[in-house]
């Protein structure tokens, strides 16, 4: 993938504004031809994905690399994500069940990643990792093709290095619509 973005660059064509820039995503997110499995035993058998989330799929007609797939707590309820760790400081917690997407961009590993926030799963660990990190208003983000821990808390958003950073990637996971119509 990075590649062929290279090979775009190099003729003058850009697919958007985070053309080939490095995303992390969170593994509740559905990306095509991976496993979505939920930080969860209960998924280690899961098949791939066979299209991506909502989310990931703007990301990547912006021209994001997608890098992989973040640690998260079982089924994205929890504080500790193991086996991820703060960079900053191995002994510690990296925070929320987005805490694999808060240490990956921390660490330098992303530029950014996706995250989700019910109980402060997006706000945690970016306050953990000293990154930022945004819960947008409810809705306003895609949750289609992303697991569900509460259809009506959950709240889908970035996490970056810088608040640049972050405004410019959820305004590429908003996309041109709003809400969850898709």
């Amino acid at each position: 993938q990075a590649e062929q973005l290279t090979r775009e660059a190099r003729e003058g064509t850009f697919r958007g504004p985070l053309h080939g820039v490095p995303i992390a995503i969170k593994d509740i997110f559905d990306v095509a031809g991976l496993a979505t499995r939920c930080g969860s035993a209960l998924f280690t058998n899961a098949g791939p994905a066979t299209a991506d989330a909502a989310v990931v799929a703007r990301l990547r007609s912006a021209g994001a690399v997608v890098v992989g797939k973040t640690a998260t707590h079982e089924l994205a309820c929890g504080v500790y994500t193991e086996p991820a760790r703060n960079p900053w400081d191995l002994s510690l917690c990296c925070g929320g069940s987005s805490g694999g997407s808060g240490a990956a961009v921390a660490a330098g590993e992303a530029m950014a990643a996706t995250g989700s926030d019910t109980g402060g799963s997006i706000r945690i660990p970016a306050a953990v990792c000293g990154i930022v990190g945004i819960k947008p208003t409810y809705d306003l983000v895609s949750r289609s093709g992303v697991a569900a821990l509460s259809w009506t808390l959950d709240h889908i958003g970035p996490l970056a290095r810088s608040v640049d950073d972050a405004a410019l990637v959820l305004r590429v996971m908003i996309g041109p619509g709003r809400g969850n119509s898709e």
